[in-house]
């Protein structure tokens, strides 16, 4: 699915199946991390006060992975009340490029949590803690492999880059 250039507002948890990829126009440009505006690219903005993931990636079928998906030039943006901006479960051999704003868990989160590894995935993750103190303790990239005790492996982080404050930019549980 193409994005093009612009802000898109989400107020529900977006869900993406098998083989399905959202791509923008590129990320965030060089700017104060306060300001959180586009700069030239595409952005997903979380627009409810309310908690939740912005985008999950999961199978819908336990002890499944899901492959091949992914997201790629977009800034994600959870407004210093989404939980994560991807949370993805079980997943195999997805790609991730994306800016990540204001989140209060972490810009993305890889788990184990429909029964089966995660792993053969690609990270290029830029992050910065959001402005409020409910977010000051996000991660930038979390993995998380304690959810079903089944793990994550075997990942690629191409790069990693940004700023906590009381968080970590890697945070592992394998």
């Amino acid at each position: 699915l193409w994005f093009p250039y612009g802000k898109y507002l989400i107020s529900t948890t977006l869900t993406i199946n098998n083989g399905v990829k959202l791509f923008g126009e590129g990320e965030i440009g060089d700017q104060a991390a306060s300001t959180m505006s586009v700069g030239g690219g595409s952005m997903m903005q979380w627009n409810t006060s309310s908690a939740g993931d912005m985008i999950t990636i999961k199978s819908a079928t336990s002890n499944r992975y899901l492959y091949g998906a992914g997201v790629w030039n977009i800034v994600l943006h959870g407004s210093n009340a989404a939980t994560a901006g991807i949370r993805a479960s079980s997943i195999q051999a997805c790609d991730f490029k994306v800016s990540a704003f204001g989140f209060t868990e972490a810009g993305i989160v890889i788990d184990d949590g429909n029964g089966v590894l995660s792993l053969f995935n690609n990270f290029r993750l830029r992050y910065a803690y959001g402005t409020v103190p409910a977010a000051e303790n996000s991660h930038g990239l979390k993995f998380d492999g304690d959810v079903s005790d089944v793990g994550v492996t075997q990942n690629t982080i191409y790069w990693l880059a940004g700023l906590v404050k009381n968080g970590w930019m890697l945070w592992l549980r394998a």
